[in-house]
């Protein structure tokens, strides 16, 4: 009897236990609350990693260091002016100039890469332009080979022979479907490859010659393109058409080989030979 009434006990004493356990960590999980209604009230609280000075009325996180101008990796090689650069819209592909080294540039990895080595050396001319998961390249320094690079095998193919030497003033186009070609070295050449037959035809030849300075760009079925040799003359090419159009002037000469860019509805232009002009054409306003 006597043990059973102890036996009872303890069961009753380890309940009371419990109860206080459990009452005891409700009451000191509950946060205090506080009424601010000052920004004084405010500051007057412990930050931790947060500031609210720079902000009134927001807490943000509090600087822990501070930013420099980020340097990004340089190539193994030197890149000349003949240097012909394109991106695939995720990396940039760099044919060096006066050799064969290709390489792949990864913007967010900020790192370089050796691809497959190009067929040949590249010289005044040289360009390349991307098309359905293909870089088509021009080696310009008054060669003709013409060669597909395929992206996904890191592979050269070599395809059908432009129709003449290429050199300054030489660029290549694509209007999302063919490529096409000015051929540069003070001519009026203008050829069109046509991808799904592997072949070239020659298109009507634009008001006058092409020289250093000649780049194409596409944009809403027109190519247009600088004169180039020290002329501010700027062209347009009608694809449907298969006409040439004299659009504004640049506001000064242009007579550096280099690439020219579009942006919606304005193309972008260095002037190069030395100098750091950079122009806008705007599309629509001509």
């Amino acid at each position: 009897m006597y043990i059973r009434y102890l036996s009872n006990l303890v069961k009753v004493l380890v309940l009371v236990v419990l109860c206080c356990v459990v009452l005891g960590h409700a009451q000191t999980s509950l946060a205090a609350s506080t009424t601010l209604t000052s920004r004084n009230d405010f500051d007057s609280g412990l930050y931790s990693s947060t500031e609210g000075s720079s902000r009134s009325g927001q807490l943000r996180l509090q600087a822990s260091g501070s930013f420099t101008t980020r340097v990004w990796k340089t190539p193994s090689v030197a890149l000349g002016d003949q240097t012909s650069v394109v991106s695939d819209g995720t990396y940039l592909y760099v044919k060096v100039s006066g050799d064969n080294v290709f390489l792949r540039y990864d913007p967010v990895k900020d790192t370089w890469k050796n691809l497959a080595a190009a067929p040949r050396y590249s010289g005044q001319g040289s360009d390349m332009k991307v098309l359905n998961g293909a870089i088509y390249e021009t080696f310009g320094g008054y060669q003709y080979e013409f060669y597909k690079y395929t992206i996904a095998t890191d592979t050269w193919t070599r395809m059908a022979n432009m129709p003449d030497l290429m050199n300054a003033g030489g660029s290549l186009g694509t209007d999302g479907t063919n490529i096409y070609a000015i051929r540069g070295t003070a001519t009026t050449d203008f050829w069109k490859y046509t991808v799904s037959t592997n072949s070239w035809s020659t298109l009507s030849s634009p008001p006058a010659t092409i020289s250093t300075g000649g780049s194409l760009i596409y944009s809403g079925g027109y190519f247009y393109t600088p004169r180039g040799g020290n002329t501010n003359t700027f062209y347009r090419y009608s694809v449907s058409g298969g006409t040439w159009a004299t659009m504004s002037n640049a506001p000064a000469t242009l007579n550096s080989d280099g690439n020219i860019t579009t942006n919606g509805d304005y193309i972008y232009v260095l002037r190069g030979g030395s100098t750091n002009s950079f122009y806008r054409y705007s599309i629509s306003g001509d």
